[in-house]
């Protein structure tokens, strides 16, 4: 489950395709949604999750 309770993100996922990077967390606005894209501290995975204003 996705949720942000105003501080906090929880239940992050990881995006397919198994791709690594170095590069920085970005957010993106799209069809309604708020994105956050993130790189994992130990594997550099590719990680989104994702907020509609209410969920």
């Amino acid at each position: 489950m996705k949720t942000f309770d105003g501080v906090t993100w929880s239940g992050w996922s990881a995006v397919p395709g198994g791709g690594t990077t170095l590069l920085p967390d970005t957010a993106v606005s799209y069809n309604g949604k708020l994105y956050l894209f993130g790189i994992g501290i130990g594997d550099h995975g590719h990680y989104v999750n994702s907020f509609d204003g209410a969920h």
